[in-house]
């Protein structure tokens, strides 16, 4: 679950997600009923087998994102 700025996440994360062997299929958008807030689900797709390489060690990510 995202909130309101799903796509701008969506497109910070697509070569991430491309990396890590995933597509984006589809985002739905709904708001909460006692907040009235926007909140989004994006759905991934796998479509390929994510490289041995991942996942990597404790720390790493945070060092070197992708």
């Amino acid at each position: 679950m995202k909130g309101a700025q799903a796509n701008d996440e969506l497109s910070d994360a697509k070569k991430a997600i491309e990396t890590l062997g995933g597509e984006a299929e589809n985002t739905y958008t709904f708001m909460l009923p006692e907040e009235e807030s926007e909140r989004n689900i994006v759905i991934i797709k796998k479509i390929r087998k994510t490289p041995n390489k991942y996942p990597r060690k404790p720390g790493t990510p945070n060092k070197i994102p992708l």
